[in-house]
């Protein structure tokens, strides 16, 4: 996650998923580019990942 948006937007992020959350939000709120945190292995922030869009698909 680091080097990608080192890479695409110049912005050095945290070391850690921990150290990269920040205040939660509402699912109303997120936007294309935000990072999401996920619990994988029974503690909080254990993986993270870009929002990219929610699909309209019917």
């Amino acid at each position: 996650m680091r080097y990608v948006v080192d890479r695409a937007a110049s912005v050095q992020l945290p070391r850690t998923t921990a150290e990269m959350s920040g205040r939660a939000i509402e699912p109303d709120e997120i936007a294309p580019g935000d990072l999401i945190f996920f619990n994988t292995t029974g503690r909080p922030h254990s993986h993270v990942g870009i929002y990219v869009g929610a699909s309209c698909d019917s």
